[in-house]
């Protein structure tokens, strides 16, 4: 029970820090598209920068988080605190969309 309303309550926090962007959907993305009609393919951009001629859209996506799934030590309570803090693995990833004259020219990941 004390698991299930852990996960919950963390499953409610976190939501509210999700993106909305999803890289799968660059895919579905071509060269020569505007800006408006990929926000509305992606949603909008974390944030953008001009270099030179280009407007650049960055998207950041954060890959959702694996917790511990069991806590397999409830007979030891010395043990119970390590297990009640996630086992969390957390990797955040950039992409750049590149704009010139409102088309975009290309995409990648930004390391």
């Amino acid at each position: 029970m004390i698991k299930s309303l852990f996960g919950l309550g963390l499953l409610l926090l976190l939501n509210g820090c999700q993106t909305v962007f999803k890289p799968w959907l660059l895919s579905e993305l071509s060269a020569g598209m505007s800006s408006e009609q990929v926000k509305d393919k992606i949603g909008e951009p974390t944030s953008i920068a001009s270099r030179e001629a280009a407007m650049v859209f960055v998207y950041s996506y954060i890959e959702p988080i694996k917790l511990q799934s069991e806590f397999p030590n409830l007979e030891k309570p010395h043990l119970l605190h390590s297990y009640l803090q996630p086992n969390m693995s957390i990797k955040q990833n950039h992409y750049e969309l590149i704009f010139v004259d409102n088309a975009l020219i290309n995409y990648k990941e930004r390391h």
